[in-house]
């Protein structure tokens, strides 16, 4: 019983290992994020969409500020001041098999509203996407940002 415990362990650890690596690919791959001015990473930042139209925004939003969060960054609420908004778009379509919302083709600006709402950065993912993976990516992106 040991044996087999072992052995599952292991081969979890290393299918683990493979999707993290294969997540890893295709983040480097098809996302970019670009900041043309210093991002104060201890400031508010804010999360809206450009078409308030589209569907899915309820969970692509909350997956978002979930990541911005466990990254650092301070995640604020609607109608309060925030330093920062990050104005989202994306495609999406319908995953039958998964009987899934599928979303693809993530587009962002990143607005300095202190500033009169000047545009200081943009990010995208061309391609179907997980919103975990890729809200992830964006906030680890800019907290090592210099």
């Amino acid at each position: 019983m040991n044996r087999l415990h072992a052995l599952l362990t292991a081969v979890f650890v290393l299918v683990s290992l493979y999707s993290f690596s294969q997540n890893e690919k295709h983040l480097k791959k098809n996302l970019s994020v670009f900041v043309s001015e210093p991002f104060d990473k201890d400031a508010t930042i804010y999360f809206e969409r450009k078409n308030p139209q589209k569907h899915g925004w309820e969970y692509a939003g909350k997956k978002f500020e979930q990541a911005f969060a466990t990254n650092g960054f301070k995640v604020g609420q609607p109608g309060s001041n925030h330093h920062y908004i990050f104005v989202l778009d994306y495609d999406y379509g319908y995953k039958i098999s998964a009987y899934k919302m599928q979303y693809k083709n993530l587009k962002g600006e990143i607005f300095d509203e202190t500033n009169r709402s000047h545009p200081i950065g943009t990010f995208s993912y061309m391609g179907r996407y997980e919103n975990d993976d890729v809200a992830q990516g964006i906030a680890l992106r800019l907290r090592n940002a210099k």
